[in-house]
């Protein structure tokens, strides 16, 4: 029996670049085969030959690999449960990634902003008017009706 190792993308490493992750294909079990075609986004039916197949075809196709990407996330829900989460743990979103000069340039920077712009808080109108209320009538006047 062959024991071959082929290609397959892994996780993203941290400097963004796919890690590489090899799987003996030969020899598995069908559930094993269907979960990494769910995993690769391809087809999970057929028998064992036809999924070894498709992830044979897959693995000499890094072109495909890239269809991979980034799982989208929405902020406020967390990751989207029916894509596989390939690429990281979730505390690796939440690091900080920049370096200690950045992070040291981001005080100063926001200093000039201030002094470039500061806030001026909104103007209080005292004298405001309600279009629907009508013209505004001294307190002793009364009003003055025409008539033709």
């Amino acid at each position: 029996m062959n024991q071959e190792q082929l290609p397959f993308p892994g996780s993203l490493g941290p400097d963004g670049t796919r890690e590489i992750r090899y799987l003996t294909l030969n020899g598995q079990p069908k559930s094993d085969l269907k979960e990494w075609c769910r995993e690769f986004k391809l087809d999970i039916s057929g028998n064992v030959a036809d999924l070894t197949a498709r992830l044979r075809e897959y693995s000499g196709d890094d072109e495909r690999w890239k269809s991979l990407g980034l799982v989208k996330t929405h902020s406020h829900k967390g990751p989207d449960s029916s894509l596989p989460l390939l690429h990281a743990l979730p505390t690796e979103h939440s690091k900080d990634h920049r370096t200690a000069q950045q992070i040291a340039m981001v005080v100063p920077w926001a200093k000039s902003y201030v002094k470039r712009f500061p806030y001026k808080p909104p103007v209080q109108r005292t004298d405001e008017v309600d279009p629907h209320s009508g013209p505004l009538e001294s307190p002793g006047e009364q009003p003055t009706t025409s008539i033709p």
